[in-house]
């Protein structure tokens, strides 16, 4: 089965910029797809997807 979230790192590391400044920007914004598994923050790749512009099935098959 697919993961369906990533973790905070490699989601920042994908979009060029840090964990510490992603975590930030996503509470700013506001956006109800950051989830807390075992207090460690893990991103939707649907949200992730959005955030990039482009379909979840894609960051599946990356």
């Amino acid at each position: 089965m697919a993961m369906l979230t990533v973790d905070l790192e490699t989601s920042a590391d994908v979009l060029g910029t840090t964990p510490d400044r992603f975590l930030a920007w996503l509470k700013r914004e506001d956006l109800h797809s950051l989830l807390y598994f075992n207090d460690t923050p893990q991103i939707s790749i649907f949200t992730l997807a959005k955030i990039l512009d482009t379909t979840p099935r894609e960051l599946v098959d990356f």
